[in-house]
């Protein structure tokens, strides 16, 4: 019942936290709750008390906000209008991956669901893909290809 946003903020949370911990070699703070976003996005004054404990949805400014609060880790949000003009920010997401790794959030504007960008293909030019709208629990790494919650999509696919 939650949106895909905080889903996919707190994939990037997990994988920003292993890697402090890797580093640093202690542990770090961890995921945090669907309060816990709430409240941060209330305390550096983005939203208005009512939002904690609504169903309201974040999306990509809300998350680059959170991943700067709770790891200190900076973001930076590249628009692109259409998916047509994805193919030109292929060479930014290599870029990313090859000096940070993190999962990508990816959503907005006529596609408004959250996706999580693990990996790019050159050719054929593709993304790996996380849909965050996976929900079980006890879920397995070939059940989430079977299923496509991980999969690789061409470009052609997105809006």
């Amino acid at each position: 019942g939650w949106g895909c946003g905080y889903r996919t903020l707190q994939s990037i949370c997990s994988w920003v936290k292993r890697e402090q911990e890797l580093l640093a070699k202690s542990a770090f703070r961890d995921v945090p709750t669907l309060r816990e976003i709430q409240e941060a996005l209330v305390a550096m004054e983005d939203k208005p008390s009512s939002f904690i404990g609504s169903r309201e949805w974040i999306g990509s400014f809300e998350i680059c906000l959170c991943l700067d609060y709770f790891y200190e880790t900076p973001c930076k949000i590249i628009h692109v209008s259409s998916g047509s003009n994805l193919k030109d920010h292929i060479p930014d997401l290599v870029k990313h991956f090859k000096e940070f790794g993190s999962p990508v959030m990816m959503g907005g504007d006529t596609d408004n669901a959250s996706k999580g960008v693990l990996g790019v293909c050159l050719e054929p030019a593709a993304l790996l893909i996380m849909d965050p709208h996976f929900y079980d629990k006890n879920g397995t790494k070939d059940q989430l290809q079977r299923d496509g919650f991980v999969t690789w999509r061409t470009l052609d696919t997105f809006i």
